[in-house]
């Protein structure tokens, strides 16, 4: 879309079920974060998760759609898809910290955060 001079895309990724409160589960059990991705005007072509663990870096996953397409439906323009990504507890008191952004061909991105706390 253009608005006055400039061009704004409507690409967004939320993630749904980001807990507000700490998550009951048994240390080993996983906590599945799921998110919708709303392509704009031109195709997502990456996706990146990162992981932060108790403040530290933990792990990041880098995707695009070229090489990876087999493990993540990339949306065309225009298209939502719906997703998930998974953390598991370690340990009691753990604090995972998950980021996931996507860009598009034409350089627009998003990006949401959880926090997840055991």
């Amino acid at each position: 879309k253009e608005v006055g001079s400039e061009i704004v895309s409507n690409i967004k990724i939320e993630i749904l079920n980001c807990p507000s409160e700490k998550v009951d589960i048994a240390v080993g059990e996983l906590f599945e974060i799921k998110f919708s991705v709303q392509a704009g005007s031109a195709d997502i072509i990456e996706i990146f998760y990162l992981f932060e663990l108790n403040d530290e870096y933990y792990s990041r996953l880098p995707l695009d759609r070229e090489n990876h397409s087999d493990l993540f439906n990339f949306p065309p323009a225009d298209q939502k898809i719906y997703s998930s990504t998974y953390v598991e507890k370690k340990a009691d008191g753990d604090e995972y910290w998950v980021t996931i952004d996507v860009i598009d061909e034409d350089n627009f991105f998003s990006y949401d955060l959880c926090v997840v706390k055991f």
